[in-house]
């Protein structure tokens, strides 16, 4: 008898434990799929299978090389999808809010580097729902030589006279720059070319010691136009910095071209360079004025300003502090630009007219500081 009771007693011992084990994971469902294919086509999936629970598909996605990586996403619900990095960590979200008879649809498009990522798809957080969607994947390598990782001067790619670099400033998390060095032997009259695509991006020369050298002109190569910087440089290290201009992504070709090795050459540039700078001062278009900022939305806002006469178009000049540190910069011939999708408390906003002489950019005075709160 007392064996039985010992025996129950137990039984209920471990019956009790048991029922306090709660399955790891129980609140979350994770389905992970084969990896998708960059050829364009479509996959199914669908979201829903489990009732009060949270789940979630990841589509994973290999990259053979540096491009750009082109996903479209289709939903038939109220659905989330996010671009994650190797460390999942987003690099983009989407929420997609449709319907079986009015699907809604949302495209990513990024430069990235080669490795792994994933679309990850799950049901929108204020909306429980059950709904099928749709992904689908392309891909174009970049052809590039640019050597990863080169985010800072310390990882700097040595580059020889009259090299062509093509690289990319991505949308990942650490690839804000990407720096260059180069050795010269003796005084050089030295000219760098930046063309850029898709986005614009800066370029800015150090010496060793990493000061900024003043080079004398506009440092942005804006969507498919070419930079060109050129400086007497003497003997010694140099690098160059190529970074995002703001938070935009873009492949970038950049050419290290020597001019010239005689000192004679040399003083006749600065002086030709000198020249140049005094004729381009004495036409620079006049400063901008009558600068005004109007709200037509929740996060969109219009900005204005007065006709300046003979400018060729305007720069426009965006950013979250006075300083304009990584700054947004819009060219335009209107007089008038939309500001969408802003997000932050405050933005800091100023104007400058430009005229063409021999395909160069001459800016004039940027127009008076105006800011905009959110």
């Amino acid at each position: 008898m007392k064996k039985k009771i010992f025996s129950m007693i137990l039984t209920l011992i471990m019956l009790g434990g048991l029922a306090g084990v709660v399955p790891a994971g129980a609140d979350d469902i994770r389905n992970d799929y084969s990896a998708l294919a960059t050829n364009g086509i479509w996959r199914d999936g669908y979201i829903g299978y489990y009732e009060d629970i949270n789940e979630y598909d990841y589509h994973p996605i290999y990259t053979s090389a540096t491009g750009k990586l082109t996903i479209d996403m289709q939903s038939f619900g109220d659905l989330y999808f996010e671009i994650l990095d190797s460390d999942y960590n987003t690099i983009d979200d989407y929420g997609l809010y449709g319907s079986g008879g009015d699907p809604k649809n949302g495209t990513f498009t990024s430069w990235l580097e080669k490795g792994t990522y994933y679309i990850r798809v799950s049901e929108d957080y204020w909306s429980v729902t059950q709904a099928s969607y749709r992904v689908k994947a392309s891909f174009a390598s970049a052809g590039s030589n640019e050597i990863e990782p080169n985010d800072t001067y310390l990882q700097a790619q040595s580059v020889s006279n009259g090299s062509t670099i093509i690289g990319t400033i991505t949308k990942l998390k650490y690839d804000e720059y990407d720096y260059y060095k180069i050795n010269v032997s003796k005084m050089t009259v030295y000219s760098f070319y930046l063309t850029s695509y898709d986005s614009s991006t800066d370029f800015t020369l150090y010496d060793n010691n990493l000061n900024k050298i003043d080079i004398g002109w506009d440092d942005t190569s804006y969507s498919n136009e070419t930079l060109k910087v050129t400086s007497v440089l003497n003997k010694g290290t140099y690098y160059v910095r190529i970074s995002r201009d703001y938070s935009n992504d873009c492949k970038y070709v950049l050419k290290f071209n020597p001019q010239s090795t005689s000192k004679k050459s040399s003083s006749s540039s600065k002086s030709k360079k000198s020249t140049s700078k005094k004729k381009s001062s004495a036409k620079k278009p006049a400063k901008v004025k009558g600068l005004k900022i109007t709200k037509i939305g929740r996060r969109t806002a219009r900005i204005s300003w007065k006709k300046v006469k003979g400018a060729k178009g305007y720069q426009v000049k965006v950013a979250t502090n006075k300083s304009f540190i990584y700054a947004v910069k819009k060219l335009t011939k209107k007089k008038r630009v939309a500001l969408k999708n802003l997000y932050s408390n405050k933005y800091y906003i100023k104007v400058r007219a430009y005229k063409k002489k021999k395909g160069k950019k001459i800016f004039g005075k940027y127009s008076k500081i105006l800011s905009l709160s959110i």
